[in-house]
């Protein structure tokens, strides 16, 4: 078979460029780690670098069969030599297929035929395949028939394009006949070019004799058997050449494609396990070249024909694309796996630097929690000894610390590492390791010196102990002496030097302990130091002479009585001294007690500041919880000032104090004897219950959401808490909403209905606004039959009814006055001062249970507020008095204007806008006025103007006239 050299050359060449651009693209797209995409995320390669591209013809090797045909698979039509792909071409450079004149062509099935043209076809270079065929049909010893029907064959299929066909017609003398007139009649039929040779020499002017076998004269030495025997040798080879390019392909991908993942094993079992596979492959790569090498010298042979010598140079370039392929995959992998290494290093590292900063920041918080520095010496000792342990064991962490961070400094060298990523890590493991450190050296730093200091207080004690007994017995002067001198061992010149050496040495722990001790040495000092003036005084005094007298008992109880009285005095001005530095101490304490308590009762209004702050410490915590646990300037500070409570801590502080002054005044007030003190402690325990509660009103008070009102306009808040609640409206009697839980907050001109909501992560509660009452326009009903905890406020007209159920009898009580309060100071407010005397001069028009004050208390009579200059502009309902103990009670529907109304009862105007009215007396309504009061024309054309709504009803039948006329003469 002959096959362009440089056909073959150039689709190898191409292949090999594919390749490498492939590999090169796929090593470009891994991801760039630990900054850049995840190892899962790789971009798949536009091509592989080893699949073949059949439809182009480089999946054949120069030639080896297509469309699923190859020379073991189409060998039984390959044998009879039906048709011939010798590797000849034309002149003109176009592959030659020949039927040679064998007399059996007409066995072959059209099936069959096609067949083998394909295979045929698929044997030559693309190039060639396009350029065209030239065909010989040799049937010099058949019949005009088998021609004819051989081009019939050829006009209904060929798998090309057809240049030109040459036909050797039949040689005797009635086939030659024939075959003229079949020529010449059939010859216009095809669509392609047919020239009929008489003779073999008739070929020569078309086709090179080196091109021809010798069956056509030719010099091309061709075995069939040869031919097809290397044909399927090739394609095997080719086909193991393309099984190794499709698993080389498969493993690029799934290595490019695969996720490296972020433990360090299962990184490492991914390693070995594309490490094995590698190895498998290089294997296969191995076999394959020896089976091509085995090839190449079974097709290489001397005085090679022109088709052998084609496949000879096939074999020959496949084993250097073989080789180049080798060399291709093992620096594809020789750079994969130096990067599946480098990522092992790299997750390794992330984890022992995870472990480690997990473990030094465990030692860090222990090393922070050591706190205690012991009251005792041994207790000091056993710390000590704790400490030294505890520093062991973080010295063999941090020893493993600083090989992690040299093992990261190692990786930042590598260029495949994110430098800054690693080096951040490394930094926080220093910075860990530095904070450590540091926590160890100032522990054992204050152990030492709290072992300094049980040192000094036990020599303290010793020398106090040793003074007593000295005072205690008959010492000299000597003995005082030296006890004075053996202060000096440990520091004690002076009781004021000496206290403050201590107390600059003592911790919070210790600070009680060495106050009691300094306490100690300097009563003792005092007393050693009058002992020794007293003993300098007596030893100074001059010795005066002592006569002889006799013995006389008189005498003798004098003496010792004088003895006494000199060391009495002496005694007594110690304990003179003494009982001055204790009532000092109680008049100082005495001083600051009043002087707190004159505080508390002369500055009350000062108190409400706690509220302000325990309304802003949810904000402070949450502000905190964000900046303060990580801010390393605050800390610093927390560790300098030698503060063992957080900044929280602190924080809270005013939060507790608030809520402890009135236990601390409930004490004092118990233990404290009837007086005037008593009745001082009262009052101030009372002014902090109101500021406790005030704090307590206002925490709720932030934490009502959704209000639609402003809630500092509504006045001061006076009462809050939780209650059962139903809802009744006008528009619908039918509707009575079932009780739902409702947290209502009374101000002085509204009354908020809020739902509370979970409580959130400061464990705050948190109130939802529902719905609201203004005082001015509500009334109240004291008692609803059926439960004594049970009281209504309403709208008025009853056109909104909200039943409220207290959890106490008490908490009702306490509601209830409350809101009779806010509505008498409204009514107050309303009211002028002539109104005010015209309600003492006549009966009250109704009179409302809810309403009194006392047992003593008069009724008050119904509204009559003055107008304000905003009346006009509203036209909502006035609030009333009106109880409704009954549930079963119809609710008043409010007039509308123009609907005529009588006069309940008389009426004087107060001023030139208002009119009088008389009992029974017809009027219409004109306009509905605020704050209780209508605009009305009088019947009878008698003038208009304001008038009270209480004093007025709608006109009804006389029936219902009557019975609201006996209503109200029975109340």
């Amino acid at each position: 078979m002959a096959i362009s050299p440089t056909s073959i050359e150039t689709q190898i060449d191409s292949f090999l460029e594919q390749f490498k651009r492939s590999a090169s693209k796929a090593m470009e797209e891994r991801m760039e780690w630990p900054d850049g995409p995840s190892p899962g995320a790789i971009v798949k390669s536009r091509s592989s670098c080893f699949t073949l591209d059949s439809s182009s013809g480089e999946a054949e090797c120069d030639g080896c069969g297509s469309d699923g045909e190859d020379g073991r698979s189409v060998g039984e039509l390959l044998l009879p030599q039906y048709a011939l792909a010798t590797g000849g071409l034309a002149r003109d450079h176009r592959p030659l297929i020949t039927f040679p004149d064998n007399n059996n062509f007409h066995v072959l099935s059209a099936a069959e035929y096609r067949r083998l043209l394909l295979y045929l076809t698929s044997v030559p270079s693309i190039l060639e395949a396009e350029m065209g065929f030239h065909i010989i049909i040799d049937r010099r010893k058949d019949r005009w028939n088998s021609v004819k029907a051989v081009l019939l064959r050829i006009s209904e299929f060929f798998p090309g394009i057809i240049h030109a066909v040459y036909v050797l017609r039949p040689a005797s003398f009635l086939q030659k006949a024939l075959s003229e007139v079949s020529n010449k009649l059939f010859k216009e039929e095809f669509r392609f070019r047919v020239l009929v040779c008489s003779c073999v020499e008739e070929l020569y002017e078309h086709f090179d004799r080196s091109q021809l076998t010798p069956d056509l004269g030719g010099e091309l030495q061709y075995s069939h058997s040869e031919w097809i025997q290397q044909r399927i040798a090739l394609e095997k080879f080719s086909t193991l050449m393309k099984e190794i390019s499709s698993k080389l392909d498969d493993f690029m991908h799934e290595i490019v494609d695969c996720d490296m993942g972020n433990d360090p094993t299962q990184t490492k079992e991914l390693l070995e396990c594309q490490e094995s596979r590698y190895k498998a492959l290089k294997t296969e790569l191995s076999s394959a070249t020896t089976q091509g090498e085995e090839l190449l010298t079974q097709v290489r042979k001397p005085n090679l024909t022109y088709n052998i010598i084609s496949h000879v140079a096939a074999v020959e370039r496949l084993l250097v694309q073989l080789e180049e392929t080798e060399k291709q995959f093992d620096s594809f992998w020789q750079k994969h796996s130096m990067k599946l290494n480098h990522w092992l290093m790299f997750r390794t590292f992330l984890l022992n630097f995870k472990q480690m900063q997990a473990t030094l920041d465990s030692h860090l918080k222990n090393a922070c929690d050591m706190t205690e520095v012991g009251e005792t010496a041994v207790r000091v000792d056993g710390l000590i000894q704790e400490a030294n342990e505890f520093e062991k064991l973080c010295n063999c962490d941090l020893d493993a610390a600083l090989s992690v961070i040299e093992e990261g400094e190692k990786l930042m060298k590598d260029p495949l590492s994110s430098v800054d990523h690693i080096e951040s890590k490394c930094e926080e493991l220093r910075r860990t390791s530095s904070l450590l450190i540091e926590k160890i050296q100032k522990r054992s730093m204050l152990l030492i010196k709290a072992r300094e200091l049980m040192d000094r207080i036990d020599k303290a004690n010793e020398w106090c102990a040793t003074g007593v007994e000295i005072l205690a017995g008959e010492g000299g002067l000597l003995a005082v002496d030296k006890l004075l001198d053996d202060a000096k061992s440990f520091g004690l010149d002076a009781p004021e030097p000496f206290r403050d050496m201590l107390l600059h040495s003592a911790t919070q722990e210790t600070r009680a302990l060495v106050t009691q001790v300094c306490q100690r040495v300097e009563d003792v000092w005092l007393m050693v130091s009058v002992k020794r003036a007293s003993l300098q005084r007596a030893a100074a005094r001059p010795a005066r002479p002592v006569h002889a007298v006799p013995p006389h008992v008189a005498a003798s109880q004098m003496e010792t009585s004088g003895g006494s009285e000199s060391s009495g005095g002496e005694d007594a001005e110690a304990r003179r001294s003494r009982r001055g530095h204790v009532l000092a101490e109680l008049l100082q304490t005495e001083r600051a007690y009043v002087q707190e308590l004159g505080s508390i009762l002369s500055r009350e209004t000062f108190f409400r500041l706690y509220s302000y702050y325990c309304q802003n410490i949810p904000r402070s915590e949450r502000l905190r919880e964000t900046l303060v646990d990580t801010h390393l300037f605050l800390q610093a500070c927390q560790q300098r000032l030698g503060h063992k409570l957080p900044l929280a801590a602190y924080l809270l502080k005013p939060v507790q104090r608030i809520t402890k002054y009135q236990l601390l005044l409930k004490d004092l007030l118990r233990y404290s004897e009837c007086g005037s003190m008593s009745s001082g402690l009262q009052q101030a325990l009372d002014c902090m219950l109101v500021v406790l509660k005030c704090v307590n009103d206002s925490m709720h008070q932030i934490a009502i959401t959704g209000v639609p009102v402003d809630l500092s306009q509504q006045g001061e808040l006076l009462l809050q808490s939780s209650f059962l609640v139903v809802s009744e409206n006008k528009r619908d009697l039918r509707l009575r909403i079932r009780p739902r839980r409702r947290h209502i907050f009374l101000y002085e001109k509204a009354m908020l209905f809020c739902k509370s909501a979970t409580k959130n992560s400061h464990n705050k509660a948190t109130y939802h606004f529902k719905h609201d009452l203004q005082m001015s326009q509500i009334g109240l009903t004291e008692s609803v039959k059926g439960d004594l905890r049970k009281f209504e406020v309403w709208r008025q007209g009853r056109a909104e009814v909200h039943t409220i159920t207290a959890p106490t009898a008490d908490i009702k009580r306490v509601w209830v006055e409350r809101i009779k309060r806010v509505l008498l100071d409204q009514l107050n407010e309303l009211k002028g001062e002539r109104v005010r005397q015209y309600g003492a001069q006549h009966r009250t028009l109704i009179q409302a249970s809810s309403w009194e004050l006392g047992a003593g208390a008069a009724a008050r009579p119904g509204a009559a507020p003055a107008r304000a200059a905003s009346c006009d502009a509203h036209d909502e309902p006035c609030w009333s008095t009106d109880p409704s103990d009954d549930d079963d009670d119809e609710p008043e529907h409010a007039p509308a204007v123009g609907c005529a109304l009588v006069a309940l009862s008389d009426y004087t105007a107060v001023g030139a806008s208002e009119v009088s009215l008389r009992e029974g007396q017809h009027a219409d309504l004109l306009k509905v006025g605020c704050a209780g009061w209508w605009y009305v024309r009088l019947a009878g054309g008698q003038g208009e103007g304001w008038a009270p709504a209480a004093y007025l009803d709608q006109r009804k039948t006389s029936r219902s006239s009557s019975r609201s006329h006996d209503r109200l003469h029975d109340h």
